[in-house]
């Protein structure tokens, strides 16, 4: 896709990477080893770094999505994830919808 993916095998690797502001686009597993996706995400609105965010899980849960997209974030998909959901919305927060990435 032309895109330069980075990964981090924790939140804390990410929030302590020097790498927030060069993220156009974050996506997060919701539940993960030391803080969860949504705590990551409340601790990047308390340093006010704004970021887009999607949020993928094996659980569910109506509440959690709702409060997620209160804070900011793009969506939350549930897994098995659908790829193409995914990668169009990834597309719309790069401006790259509907065009051909290099």
């Amino acid at each position: 896709m032309g895109w330069q993916p980075q990964v981090f095998e924790s939140a804390e690797a990410f929030l302590h990477s020097g790498q927030i502001d060069a993220t156009a686009c974050l996506i997060s597993d919701v539940q993960m080893p030391g803080i969860s996706g949504p705590d990551m995400q409340l601790r990047l609105i308390e340093q006010s770094r704004v970021l887009p965010i999607i949020f993928i899980t094996a659980f569910p849960n109506d509440a959690l999505k709702s409060q997620v997209i209160s804070n900011g974030a793009l969506d939350m998909f549930t897994k098995p994830l659908d790829i193409a959901a995914i990668l169009h919305r990834i597309e719309l927060v790069l401006g790259t919808a509907g065009s051909t990435v290099a």
